[in-house]
Parts: C-alpha cells; sequence; structure tokens
C-alpha cells in the first residue's frame, strides 16, 4: 500500500480537523463548609467520597482554577465543562487544544522548559508516548490512594487502568466499527468479520484509516495482522483498498457514497452526520478489543486540590453520561445510565495497547505495501 495512485492504497486526507505521586492535596487554610454546600456531585457520584473532600474543595476554591490539555470531541467537552461550572462555581477551567501531533510536543517542551508540569490533567491518548518516554512526570493510577479521584472506584481498575498502561484512566471507551452506507449496502451484504473486507465483492469500494496516521489506528491494524496474518493487508491491497487519515473524514466518504463500507471508526465519528441523516450506520465486528480515551494525571500539577476535583469529574457518572449522549462513546462507570446504556463496554475485553513496537509495526506495513 502506498499513498500514491499506482496501486493498492491511496490517500485521502480528512475533509474536518474535527496522557512516584507528589500530590500537596490540601491548603491547610482552606475554610469549613457544610458538605451539602461545596461537594459538588450528584448523590449517585458521591460514594467514594473520602471525609475530607469537602476541604480538597475548598482548597480547589482558593487554587480558583485548573488546566486541561485536550483533544476531546469541541462538543463534548464544552458540554463536560459547562456542567463542571455549574457543580463548582469558582473553578475555571482552562482548556489547551492543538492539533494532534502538536499538543504532546507543546506539552513536553513546557515541561523540560521549567520541570514543572504546565496541565493539571491530560485529556487524549495521544500524550501516551509521552506518557511511555517520561513515566516519572506522571501518578501510577494503580498505586494511587483511591481517594485521591474517588469517582474511580465505579470503574473496573483492570480496564480502567490496565497493567500495560498504569499511568492513564479509561476516561472514555469505545469499540472500533465498520461503517456502511445504508443505500448502497444491503444487511445480506455485510460483512460477519473483519477479514471479510478482503473478500474480492468489496473491490474498490472500501475505505481503511491508515495506521501511520495514529496509534489508535495501527493498534487495530496490529490486532488484524495478529489474528490474520499478513493476508489482511494483502487482501485490503489487492482490493484496491482507499487509506483515510481521519474517521470522520472515513465517516463522511461513506455517508456520500464514495465508498460503501469503510474502518475501523468510532460511532462518535459519524454521531453529528447522523443526526442529520446520513446513509450511515455502523457495525461491531470481531476480533475486537476496547480503544480509549486516556485521562492522566501529572505527578506535580499546577493546581492540586483543582486536579483532583476536576478529575473525579469527569469521570462521574454525571460527565460519562455526556460523553454518551453528545459523542457516543462508551463508559465503564458502571452507574452511568440513559444513553450510555447502549455504549457501556464488555468488561471481557482486553484495552488495546498504543505503545507498538517497531518489531510488530514493520510487518503490518509490509504487508500494506506501506514500508
Amino acid at each position: 500500500m502506498r499513498t500514491t495512485r499506482r496501486r493498492g492504497l491511496r490517500l485521502i486526507l480528512p475533509a474536518l480537523v474535527g496522557g512516584g505521586m507528589a500530590l500537596s492535596l490540601i491548603a491547610c487554610s482552606a475554610p469549613e463548609a457544610p458538605a451539602s454546600s461545596i461537594t459538588g456531585f450528584q448523590e449517585r457520584d458521591a460514594e467514594h467520597l473520602p471525609d475530607d473532600w469537602d476541604d480538597v474543595v475548598a482548597a480547589a476554591l482558593e487554587e480558583g482554577e485548573v488546566i486541561l490539555y485536550s483533544n476531546q470531541s469541541q462538543e463534548v467537552s464544552s458540554a463536560t465543562i459547562d456542567a463542571f461550572a455549574k457543580a463548582f462555581p469558582g473553578i475555571e477551567v482552562k482548556v489547551v487544544r492543538d492539533s494532534v501531533d502538536t499538543l504532546p510536543n507543546r506539552f513536553v517542551q513546557e515541561y523540560e522548559s521549567t520541570g514543572d508540569s504546565p496541565a493539571d490533567v491530560l485529556e487524549s491518548s495521544i500524550f501516551e508516548p509521552v506518557i511511555a518516554d517520561n513515566p516519572e512526570w506522571f501518578v501510577n493510577i494503580r498505586e494511587m490512594d483511591p481517594s485521591i479521584i474517588p469517582t474511580l472506584g465505579d470503574f473496573p481498575l483492570d480496564q480502567a487502568a490496565p497493567e500495560h498502561r498504569p499511568r492513564s484512566i479509561t476516561s472514555a471507551a469505545y469499540t472500533w466499527t465498520l461503517a456502511y452506507n445504508t443505500d448502497r449496502v444491503t444487511e445480506d451484504e455485510l460483512p460477519e468479520t473483519w477479514e471479510d473486507l478482503t473478500d474480492p465483492k468489496w473491490k474498490g469500494r472500501v475505505m481503511v484509516a491508515d495506521p501511520r496516521s495514529a496509534s489508535a489506528y495501527f493498534a487495530f491494524h496490529a490486532l488484524m495482522y495478529e489474528s490474520y496474518g499478513a493476508a489482511f493487508g494483502q487482501g485490503l491491497l489487492a482490493n484496491d483498498a482507499t487509506l483515510s487519515e481521519s474517521g470522520a473524514s472515513l465517516s463522511q466518504q461513506v455517508a456520500a457514497g464514495a465508498f460503501d463500507i469503510g474502518g475501523p471508526v468510532a460511532r462518535s465519528h459519524s454521531a453529528q452526520i447522523r443526526e442529520q441523516g446520513a446513509p450511515v450506520e455502523h457495525l461491531d465486528l470481531l476480533p475486537a478489543k476496547v480503544s480509549a480515551t486516556t485521562m492522566a494525571l501529572p505527578a506535580n500539577p499546577p493546581h492540586p486540590n483543582a486536579q483532583r476535583v476536576l478529575a473525579a469529574f469527569l469521570l462521574s457518572a454525571q460527565a460519562q453520561e455526556i460523553q454518551c449522549t453528545i459523542g457516543q462513546l462508551g463508559t465503564l462507570n458502571a452507574k452511568a445510565e440513559g444513553d450510555c446504556d447502549a455504549f457501556h463496554i464488555d468488561p471481557s475485553l482486553e484495552v488495546f495497547d498504543l505503545n507498538i513496537p517497531q518489531s510488530v509495526k514493520d510487518p503490518v506495513l509490509d504487508a500494506m505495501d506501506l514500508n
């Protein structure tokens, strides 16, 4: 597979442009206040709050702000921050956003220039390589006192912070799906497994995510190689599959009829256009693992108390339901209801490891003629 049209896959650019605990936790001068006035959480999210939580919130109010580096969907992020502002008035959330490539590099450069974290919370799997390269910068979630982020108690730890990824939390979860055009593909035609994308009947009709565009896409292709060997990539090549750098762009191309099927994509990639009536739907296929939007906690944040409050809120059932409703992202929080009922993640599924060694990457790229 190459990015030219000589043979096999061609590249289409996205049509849209759409991570040692050393926490000083509570300010000694925090004013006292009744629990009901400042806890900020709905009753269902308050089950695991420690006895000193009111003091933590009071100290966070004294800090006055919290800095979030995020690549989350703008629509989901705005709605979640609005809800946080209502729950914790007086703590301003300053969101730093940038491109997939620029934001992690910006965080590293700012950290290295000062020796301190510029952010309180990182929210995106794009920070995973930074965490892998600098583990000492981040809190080990599996070794952390559970009371630090109390709402994490509503998550299964082995999926929320699996052993291969102990320094970040699965703040949103989803499984990769196949997008298909409902006007062009009948139910009888639909693939039953990912391997079916290599069936010659799909020649010229399929679009696939470029494994080089994001570690999450590479993890998917690595799973396909693990399951089917080189035959999967070679089959895509034989079918003249087209590469896309973006799940949103891929979904738009399928909806427009440029391609009949495409993947892997998340349901959130087409949520908006489906609401507008676009003829695109999603199909769950095997083999599958869980993909994650992750949240990481720098070990030396500028606002340690506000860090705890924001992180706990982002993991609360209230915030997770916003993700489910607006972003159609899945959740591991057992208390989340409503639209989340359709997006709870099977606890038996493994979580993708996004730190992929070159020894795994090379055969995947070779099979797709991308090396």
